[in-house]
């Protein structure tokens, strides 16, 4: 057999594929149907109408779907001109179908945008010209976010023709219990919140043993943790896409039910998912304590002596002074949303030399 021949046979294959894929385009191109928008009607939350025309941004809409030969607006204007129509006044079947008909358009899409006080409703209707019936209606419910009626609307045709949507922007534009952002709120650069916040820590290692310590040997004779009651103070700068950037600053209190008043202030930097509420930070964190200078002597911390080679150490001690330390907190946590009011719960860790500080706190805030 000739060695040549399957590879003649297999360029007449190819030919033959690529001649039946071009006429399959061009069969594909030929077979796309004609559709018109002439009039979208707006109607804002008083039930007046708008002269404003959204048949322009629909019909672009339609043409990124690729479904449709869309008829080009200015043949379609002057063939409005010469039916002698105002296309305002063209909503109702009866008038798209006339108008469908003269313009030799196979569907015709109209429908309305209404604003309402509480939500914006974006309702789509395609017409089938030849049949004069009314082939799909897809009616969608938004909150009141005006700016993104282009957003609305692409989801709107998505959805009536079984397109895949942007799910993320489809939730930020129809949830009410979605975080404040930059599309529900375009015109904020920074959202502040502020709120109560209380909580426990649970101290551990070395400054565990000296709060169970006596008076008189530098403790503070109570148990290992501590219930603490502040305020957040709460500033979100960046907020796009699916995460904000936050700035929190936390006065609190901790020690009361010991009968002890330890102030610190924390200063977080951090994410917060849009979308889930999840988040994490960190930042330093600066607090008041009591601290001495002293010696370990027979297993005991003694203060005002001076025993030879004996090194001294500064630590925390009831018998002490006031002292303004610093440590790194690291916290991670939910914000869970009811309405406008934000629901944070963290957990945090203050890691250090001889023993770490863990803690739980939650509180309430809103965005103004």
């Amino acid at each position: 057999m000739c060695p040549t021949k399957p590879i003649i046979v297999m360029k007449k294959q190819m030919l033959i594929f690529a001649i039946l894929l071009g006429f399959h385009s061009l069969w594909a191109q030929q077979a796309k149907q004609k559709i018109a928008v002439i009039s979208i009607e707006r109607v804002n939350a008083t039930g007046s109408s708008h002269a404003e025309n959204l048949a322009s941004m629909v019909a672009m809409e339609l043409e990124k779907i690729e479904s449709f030969e869309v008829l080009d607006k200015y043949d379609i204007r002057s063939n409005l001109k010469r039916l002698n129509i105002n296309p305002e006044d063209c909503y109702g079947k009866t008038c798209l179908l006339q108008v469908g008909k003269a313009i030799g358009a196979n569907k015709m899409l109209g429908g309305s945008v209404e604003t309402f006080p509480k939500k914006m409703v974006v309702n789509l209707r395609l017409i089938d010209v030849e049949g004069g019936i009314l082939e799909k209606q897809q009616v969608r419910e938004f909150n009141v976010v005006p700016l993104e009626i282009n957003s609305m609307i692409e989801i709107s045709l998505k959805s009536m023709f079984g397109l895949k949507i942007d799910s993320l922007l489809n939730k930020r534009l129809t949830q009410n219990e979605g975080f404040d952002n930059a599309i529900t709120m375009p015109h904020v650069q920074r959202l502040k919140a502020e709120g109560p916040r209380v909580g426990v820590a649970f101290l551990t290692g070395q400054t565990a043993s000296i709060m169970a310590r006596k008076a008189n040997e530098g403790g503070f004779d109570v148990q290992p943790y501590l219930f603490q009651f502040g305020y957040q103070f709460e500033t979100e700068y960046l907020n796009a896409g699916r995460y904000q950037a936050l700035f929190e600053f936390i006065p609190m209190i901790s020690g009361l039910d010991k009968g002890l008043f330890l102030p610190s202030v924390t200063v977080i930097n951090g994410l917060r998912n849009n979308i889930n509420g999840w988040e994490v930070g960190i930042g330093p964190i600066f607090r008041i304590t009591t601290e001495a200078n002293g010696q370990w002597v027979d297993g005991q911390f003694l203060l005002d002596q001076n025993v030879v080679d004996v090194p001294f150490e500064k630590r925390l001690d009831s018998r002490g002074n006031p002292t303004l330390t610093s440590g790194v907190v690291i916290a991670a946590g939910k914000t869970l949303r009811s309405g406008k009011l934000n629901l944070p719960i963290n957990a945090y860790m203050i890691p250090g030399k001889d023993s770490w500080q863990f803690g739980i706190s939650f509180g309430f805030n809103a965005s103004k």
